[in-house]
């Protein structure tokens, strides 16, 4: 009986993997659930099943899920960074954030839940959101989402050379990002450096020369 439960298991386990890389999530879903109904403490199950809601954006469903994952094994990091998600979507920011505070606890240097927990605050406190995201560049100064990031932030807190400063480091990793060179060019506009702001606008069309909008704003 119990090796005929085991191979019920990996069968169900197994499969439901394999939907869920082939993007079927329905069909992983009903795999990890008679999973769970046979070992309804298989901690990866209840992970995998919160994912595939998360997919679905059954963001109700996956916090339940990584909420029983969770009674299970209350340190699994990626537990508390992918409900912080779910949380994120219904527009619950300070769920989320309470997430990422427990993944930071286990892991201080957790790039994702730093980088996420500065998000989340995005929604409410500019200058906390920078600090964690340079906690993010601390560890990781390759990580140019969190560059961006702080540099449009920067930009609505006025900081201009701040704001110039992380751009610097995105086209340093991304030289190809035209984004960099379009917010570049507004950060100069605000310091009066028209000459530069105009340089950067043309660097981005060069680039990408569907920004015909950039072009008028010259």
């Amino acid at each position: 009986m119990s090796d005929k439960k085991d191979q019920e298991k990996i069968s169900h386990y197994g499969k439901g993997l394999a939907m869920f890389t082939l993007g079927k999530y329905q069909e992983a879903i009903e795999c990890f659930e008679e999973l769970l109904k046979i070992d309804p403490k298989r901690k990866f199950a209840w992970f995998n099943l919160g994912l595939s809601y998360l997919k679905l954006n059954k963001f109700e469903k996956a916090i339940e899920s990584f909420k029983r994952l969770l009674k299970i094994d209350n340190r699994d990091i990626d537990g508390w960074v992918n409900m912080g998600l779910a949380y994120g979507n219904l527009d619950n920011y300070q769920k989320e954030i309470e997430c990422y505070q427990e993944a930071i606890k286990i892991d201080p240097e957790h790039k994702t839940a730093l980088y996420n927990m500065g998000h989340a605050y995005e929604n409410s406190d500019f200058p906390k959101a920078i600090e964690y995201y340079k906690k993010v560049v601390a560890i990781d100064p390759k990580y140019v989402d969190a560059w961006f990031n702080m540099s449009i932030l920067n930009y609505h807190l006025k900081n201009y050379n701040e704001s110039i400063n992380c751009l610097e480091n995105v086209i340093k990793l991304n030289p190809k990002e035209d984004g960099a060179f379009i917010t570049l060019a507004a950060n100069h506009i605000k310091l009066k450096n028209y000459q530069k702001a105009l340089e950067n606008f043309e660097k981005a069309i060069e680039i990408n020369p569907n920004l015909k909008w950039a072009e008028r704003i010259k």
